[in-house]
């Protein structure tokens, strides 16, 4: 029986050049990527019936050093690539947090979030239910 379960890394560092003016660009910058997958799983006990997130982690590490305008664009090469890894990954939310960012305010962090789907319903909850 299949089953529809929810799979996450959070708070994966990688740097990357992003911002939307030039001279944000050319400093390398420490950005935090969480990943929430909803995935359909065979329940066979074997990594072959999920998504191995060693797989999604490298998704995210292949961001190292690029360069991005703006985080959304980032999250949603995020997304994208992780929904290419499987038929069995339905939807993912990814967040991408930019740690004291370069404004005139003091702010812990700005984020941007992108929400993928194959049916493009969106994320559901673990069963197949949206989450309340």
């Amino acid at each position: 029986m299949r089953e529809i379960v929810r799979l996450g890394i959070q708070g994966v560092r990688v740097s990357t050049f992003v911002g939307w003016r030039e001279e944000e660009r050319r400093i390398l910058r420490p950005l935090l990527i969480d990943v929430e997958l909803q995935v359909e799983y065979d329940g066979s006990g074997e990594l072959a019936g999920t998504v191995d997130l060693e797989a999604v982690l490298c998704v995210v590490q292949n961001l190292e050093g690029k360069e991005f305008r703006l985080l959304e664009d980032l999250a949603a090469q995020v997304a994208g690539g992780v929904l290419s890894l499987s038929p069995l990954v339905r939807a993912a939310r990814v967040r991408v947090s930019k740690p004291l960012p370069p404004v005139a305010a003091h702010l812990e962090c700005e984020w941007a979030e992108v929400t993928r789907s194959r049916d493009g319903e969106g994320l559901s909850g673990a069963g197949g239910k949206r989450p309340t």
